[in-house]
């Protein structure tokens, strides 16, 4: 199975159309994995449509933090 910071860090080599030879972007991976922990404003709100910001909230943020472990246990 991909790891989300592998999925990410493919998504950044296709949209830099860059050699993944030439390097790692894992770490700008994490970055952008990182950049997404805390919710928008939409992103909130639309997470309180469908379950409730509170639990949304939780729920989100467990998530994210699950991908960046995920990513780490293959360094």
């Amino acid at each position: 199975m991909t790891s989300m910071v592998e999925r990410v860090e493919r998504a950044i080599i296709d949209a830099m159309n860059a050699d993944p030879r030439g390097g790692s972007f894992s770490r700008a991976a994490y970055a952008a994995i990182k950049a997404m922990r805390e919710p928008t404003e939409a992103m909130a709100d639309a997470g309180y449509e469908a379950d409730g910001y509170d639990v949304c909230g939780r729920i989100w943020t467990a998530m994210i933090d699950a991908a960046i472990n995920e990513g780490k246990e293959g360094e």
